[in-house]
C-alpha cells in the first residue's frame, strides 16, 4: 500500500535527526523565474510556496523544470559540491489517490522525491516533497501556465477512442499535443480566448480490445510544456450504456494472422459468432455462449487458414449481421 504524507512526515521525524545538518529541511518561498538548490537526506520534508503566479485556477498549474544536480553550468542552481540527484519525471494529476486533486510524482519508476503539487485556493500553489534518498536536484518556479483546462477525456466509440477536452480560458499558447502511450499522435492549434472552447479528434488507428493511455499536453509559444491531463481507456469497450446491437468492423483489415472483432449488445442472450468462406462453410466459431450486455471483443485467429476474403456473422436475439474480412499473408 502506498504511504500516505502523513505517514511519510511521521517517518522523517524519526529518521532526520540521524544525517547530517547540512542537508536542508523546512518551508521554502519561490516566486517565478527564481530556482532553489535542493539538498535532501532521507526523511527530509520540504514544503514550498509558490506566489506570485497570477490569476488562481486549479489548471493554471506552474511550470517547473527540475535539473539533476545544482551546477551553475547545468542547472539554474550554482552548487559544485553536492552529489547530484535527478527531480521528478512529470506530475501527474491524480495519479496518487490519497490526493486525488494534486499533481503527483509516486515512488516507483526510479523517482526519488516523492513530489505533491497542490492549488491552495488563494493564488497559491504549494509544493511537498519527502526525499527517499541523498544528494541535490535544482527546482526552477518558470511561471504559470496561461491555460484553464476543464476536462479531457478519451472514450472508446465505435470508430475509434474519441479524444474531447474542453478549456475555459486560453492566452499565449501554440498548441495542444496528444500523446497516445507516450508517442505524439494529433496536435491541434490553440484558439487563446477567454469564451469556452471544446477540442474533438478520433484516434481511428487502435486495435480492438488494446489498453491505451492518453496524454493532454499544453505548449505555450516559448515552447514550454505541461501535462494537463491523462485518461486511459480500452478501444472497443465503451463505457457507456450499450442500446442497440451492433457488429463492428475488424481490426486490423486486412490482417496477418490475428484481428479483433467488436460487437454490442442491447440485452443479454446466447451468441454465435461464426467466420465462413465465400462457398458458405464454417471455418471457425468465435462465440456460442450466452453473455450480457455491452461491448465486446474477440479475437480470431486466421494462422491454420489460406488467404481471401471471409465472413464473419453474429446471430444473437433475433439480430443478425455479417461483414467480410480480409486475411493476407
Amino acid at each position: 500500500m502506498k504511504k500516505t504524507f502523513a505517514t511519510l512526515a511521521i517517518l522523517a521525524t524519526m529518521i532526520f535527526a540521524t544525517y547530517s545538518t547540512a542537508c536542508e529541511s523546512g518551508n521554502i518561498v519561490l516566486h517565478p523565474a527564481e530556482s532553489v538548490c535542493l539538498d535532501v537526506c532521507i526523511g527530509d520534508f520540504f514544503t514550498i510556496t509558490l506566489e506570485g503566479g497570477g490569476r488562481p485556477g486549479f489548471h493554471n498549474t506552474p511550470i517547473l523544470v527540475w535539473g539533476t544536480g545544482c551546477h551553475e553550468l547545468t542547472t539554474n542552481c550554482d552548487d559544485p559540491i553536492c552529489t547530484p540527484i535527478a527531480g521528478p519525471g512529470e506530475l501527474f494529476l491524480g495519479a496518487n489517490p490519497f490526493y486525488p486533486n494534486c499533481y503527483y510524482a509516486n515512488e516507483g519508476e526510479n523517482y526519488c522525491p516523492e513530489v505533491l503539487l497542490c492549488w491552495d485556493h488563494d493564488d497559491q500553489w504549494h509544493i511537498e516533497i519527502f526525499s527517499l534518498c541523498e544528494g541535490c536536484f535544482c527546482l526552477t518556479y518558470e511561471r504559470q501556465l496561461p491555460v484553464e483546462l476543464q476536462s479531457f477525456q478519451a472514450v472508446a466509440g465505435t470508430n475509434g477512442i474519441n479524444v474531447n477536452w474542453t478549456t475555459a480560458t486560453e492566452s499565449e499558447l501554440d498548441r495542444f499535443d496528444v500523446t497516445r502511450d507516450g508517442n505524439l499522435v494529433y496536435s491541434a492549434d490553440a484558439t487563446n480566448g477567454v469564451a469556452t472552447t471544446r477540442y474533438e479528434w478520433i484516434d481511428e488507428n487502435v486495435v480492438f480490445g488494446i489498453r491505451y493511455v492518453y496524454e493532454l499536453v499544453a505548449v505555450d509559444v516559448n515552447g514550454a510544456r505541461q501535462v494537463m491531463g491523462r485518461s486511459p481507456v480500452t478501444a472497443g469497450v465503451s463505457g457507456a450504456v450499450v442500446s442497440d446491437y451492433a457488429l463492428h468492423q475488424n481490426f486490423p483489415n486486412p490482417f496477418n494472422p490475428e484481428t479483433r472483432i467488436a460487437f454490442d449488445l442491447a440485452a443479454q442472450g446466447h451468441v454465435k459468432l461464426n467466420v465462413y468462406n465465400l462457398n458458405g462453410q464454417k471455418v471457425a466459431s468465435l462465440v456460442d455462449a450466452n453473455m450480457p450486455s455491452g461491448g465486446h471483443v474477440v479475437s480470431f485467429n486466421g494462422a491454420s487458414l489460406s488467404s481471401g476474403v471471409y465472413l464473419y456473422k453474429i446471430e444473437v436475439n433475433g439480430f443478425t449481421d455479417a461483414k467480410k474480412l480480409v486475411l493476407l499473408k
